[in-house]
């Protein structure tokens, strides 16, 4: 039978001491190192759909909807009004389009009307757009009144030039300089 000493027994109750302290701090991080995980996961998640999830260009069938908060597509679109758009590789004259602000980093986004692309000269003449010298016929212009002389312009190759269909109150290519065709997001349907 072995003896157990005074100085055994304080050494005995420090290490159950230690072990009782080690155990009641994991006791204690233990919910909070789970509660930092979980932020960490939501936070996540709620970045990828709002970042990624609307800016998916990979299908060509994802529709996005988008409520208008300007006028400038007036009187073809009224703010508030909610228009359909999807992604595309490629862009046409006369397409309605979604686009990313060319001149901020935010995600800022603008709706705006394709009226020239690349390889395309462009002029605003008394109110009247002109492609290529030929005037073109726009019946969704109603007031060409405040509209300003503007170019020739010549958009390069990969960009488009887009117009509020509210030219004298549209801020767009005229004071952007031409978009890059990867800027556009979608082109409405419907």
């Amino acid at each position: 039978m072995s003896l157990v000493t005074l100085s055994d027994r304080k050494a005995c109750k420090s290490v159950l001491d230690y072990k009782d302290t080690v155990q009641t701090r994991r006791t204690r991080l233990g919910p909070l190192i789970w509660v930092i995980i979980m932020v960490g996961v939501l936070g996540g998640i709620i970045y990828f759909f709002l970042f990624f999830q609307s800016d998916s260009r990979s299908n060509g069938d994802s529709n996005i909807t988008v409520a208008l908060d300007g006028n400038a597509m007036e009187p073809t679109l009224l703010k508030g009004s909610k228009a359909q758009f999807v992604a595309r590789p490629q862009y046409q004259r006369g397409d309605i389009v979604w686009l990313n602000d060319p001149v901020v980093t935010v995600k800022e986004r603008h709706v705006r009307r394709i009226v020239a692309v690349g390889g395309e000269s462009l002029q605003i003449t008394n109110g009247i757009l002109f492609i290529n010298g030929a005037a073109v016929d726009e019946p969704y212009i109603k007031d060409r009144q405040g509209i300003k002389d503007f170019g020739p312009v010549l958009v390069p190759t990969g960009q488009v030039f887009v117009l509020g269909d509210n030219r004298a109150k549209s801020q767009d290519s005229r004071q952007w300089g031409s978009i890059r065709a990867d800027l556009v997001r979608g082109v409405m349907v419907g």
